[in-house]
């Protein structure tokens, strides 16, 4: 009769313990259900953030070609109207230097003029 009664709580204490077993990996399952959900949830956020961030960059990018387009408009717009108030100044130099050069020869014969 004792060797029953350790039978039935030998079974007892072994069907507790995978009762507790069962229910702990119950609770470990769905905690790693939970989590790999949480994870999956963080993986769609950081996509979408990387996304987001991808076409800021893009943005930024089109952004940053299109003022360098521009400045190099405008550089060669100055640069253009320098070369033009270059040569207007050159052609006002050189018509003051071919009056000053006629003037000269004026001078020139004038003298020449009143030493003969």
């Amino acid at each position: 009769m004792q060797e029953a009664v350790k039978r039935v709580i030998k079974k007892v204490t072994l069907e507790l313990i995978y009762e507790v077993v069962e229910e702990r990996t119950r609770e470990l399952k769905e905690e790693i259900a939970s989590l790999k959900s949480e994870l999956q949830t963080h993986r769609q956020e950081t996509k979408a953030e990387i996304a987001s961030l991808r076409q800021e960059l893009l943005a930024s990018r089109k952004e940053t070609k299109d003022d360098i387009t521009l400045l190099r408009q405008e550089t060669r717009e100055e640069i253009a109207s320098l070369r033009q108030e270059y040569k207007e100044d050159f052609r006002a130099l050189n018509a003051r230097i071919d009056q000053i050069n006629t003037r000269l020869d004026q001078i020139i014969h004038m003298l020449a003029d009143i030493k003969r």
